[in-house]
């Protein structure tokens, strides 16, 4: 049986597209088995992948840029009004940055942000990027000012999406996105923390990525056991 997904590119060798997110997914992997329990079929499925008409522009990926191979004052130049990304946070300011031929978001701290709290973030946001749900982080700097991020940039918020398009209600599309954004970081054991809704971006191809990853706590399966089962013994009641 031929099963074809319209508008889609490809999914890399070793992958299939799971038809409710449409992500791809690597086969063996327990996305996989899930889809395959809803999907029988699709475990002897042969899919024929045909071009969108408009398809898509997703970023290449960018090769991690060591933090020590920055000129002094190379990306401080971009620090400028013109070139900030929304308003003033409370940790700081987000710019604009364009070298080498790519564009990336520098997310910048106040000097009195620990250092050891934005390399935390950033590892956050390393393991997110690795199960496909975050902005690849490029370079970080923590130990002098001036403290940053510089990530991959992102096409616009979602609310400004919703805006745009004058949507009350997420899309179908995006709020199976966003459970599968909170699933897969489940699987690597992280808990995101942060529910701010401007914490939830587009790529290129209008999919949901997660940013800011300063509250994020690793929670072991161990542990998350633990507590589903604490919360069910405080609603079941001891008994008595």
């Amino acid at each position: 049986k031929r099963l074809a997904l319209r508008n889609l590119a490809p999914c890399p060798e070793g992958k299939i597209r799971n038809p409710d997110s449409k992500r791809c997914v690597t086969i063996g992997g327990k996305v996989y088995q899930r889809v395959i329990q809803k999907y029988p079929s699709m475990a002897n499925t042969e899919f024929v992948m045909q071009p969108a008409k408009k398809p898509a522009q997703k970023p290449a990926k960018r090769p991690a840029k060591k933090v020590d191979t920055f000129a002094p004052g190379e990306l401080k130049k971009f620090m400028v009004e013109a070139n900030q990304l929304g308003k003033e946070g409370k940790e700081g300011v987000t710019y604009k940055v364009e070298m080498d031929g790519q564009t990336y978001a520098l997310k910048t701290f106040r000097d009195s942000k620990s250092g050891e709290k934005i390399k935390k973030e950033a590892d956050f946001q390393r393991v997110a990027a690795d199960a496909g749900v975050s902005p690849n982080v490029v370079a970080v700097q923590s130990g002098k000012t001036p403290k940053y991020i510089l990530m991959e940039m992102m096409k616009e918020r979602l609310v400004d999406y919703m805006k745009r398009n004058k949507l009350s209600t997420l899309t179908e599309k995006h709020q199976e996105q966003l459970i599968d954004c909170m699933k897969r970081l489940d699987e690597v054991d992280v808990l995101h923390n942060d529910g701010n809704a401007l914490n939830i971006m587009l790529d290129d191809g209008e999919n949901i990525q997660m940013i800011d990853f300063g509250f994020a706590k690793f929670i072991p399966k161990k542990v998350q056991e633990e507590k589903k089962c604490e919360r069910i013994l405080d609603l079941v009641g001891d008994g008595s």
